[in-house]
């Protein structure tokens, strides 16, 4: 995906024939992101009739998606433009990440909390509850590919968390911002905010004089797919079987 993402758009143009079809540079992409596409109707057919898969793991499928797209975006970006600063009062990226990691291991105390919590305990844990790690800004030192390890380690640990919720849970109350809010609001949460940060990255990187290529554009949605097919349905075969076809379509223009 990183060679993928940093093709320029004049190398989009460049000739590529696929079973004797004379195309661009460019559709090489698209057969990867129609593969990836394919994968996930097949495996999310199977997932959706299994009696066993709940709401709460569908909710959270989502919101791997959106990581896979913000990981389309970040892949292959140079670690310096991490601590630049796009304008007066506005985040780096670094800063936007570090939140994103924190806000993903808050996130599933609390909803864990008023999935299992008693009726007498309160919707939401006080700030200081042991439960909550201390934010830890040596985490997101480092380089892009580090601070994206962390945040894959913390997407897996809220799935795991909570991916079983029972459906019958999805209605209990918590509270949010304030808000009276349902389990199911929370978990919804995931996808959201993952979302509201890309796009804040995106505004980042614009005001940084970073255009994202179309190439990139076209990754984006592969990781999407990829990051989704992962939530549903980790089958080893079918993703070396991607793997392969990924790989073998760059490896013709090297």
């Amino acid at each position: 995906m990183r060679a993928y993402a940093l093709l320029d758009d004049a190398a989009l143009d460049e000739p590529w024939s696929w079973r004797a079809a004379s195309l661009q540079r460019r559709d090489a992409l698209y057969r990867s992101l129609g593969d990836e596409l394919d994968a996930v109707v097949t495996a999310r057919s199977r997932w959706e009739r299994d009696p066993a898969t709940t709401d709460a793991e569908r909710i959270l499928a989502l919101a791997d998606r959106a990581f896979g797209d913000l990981r389309g975006l970040l892949i292959g970006l140079d670690d310096a433009l991490l601590d630049r600063v796009p304008a007066e009062g506005e985040w780096t990226l670094r800063e936007t990440l570090r939140h994103i990691l924190e806000v993903e291991r808050r996130y599933p105390v609390n909803t864990s909390h008023a999935v299992h919590r008693r009726d007498d305990e309160p919707l939401i844990l006080p700030e200081n509850d042991p439960r909550f790690a201390p934010p830890d800004h040596s985490e997101t030192a480092g380089g892009l590919e580090r601070i994206v390890e962390k945040l894959v380690t913390a997407r897996d640990r809220s799935d795991a968390l909570l991916g079983a919720t029972p459906n019958a849970a999805l209605g209990r109350p918590s509270r949010w911002s304030d808000a009276d809010v349902t389990v199911r609001f929370r978990l919804h949460r995931f996808g959201e905010h993952i979302l509201e940060h890309t796009i804040q990255c995106e505004k980042t990187l614009e005001m940084l004089g970073i255009r994202q290529g179309e190439a990139r554009r076209i990754v984006r949605r592969i990781w999407a797919a990829r990051a989704e097919l992962e939530a549903i349905d980790v089958d080893a075969d079918v993703i070396a079987a991607l793997d392969a076809g990924h790989d073998e379509r760059i490896a013709i223009r090297r």
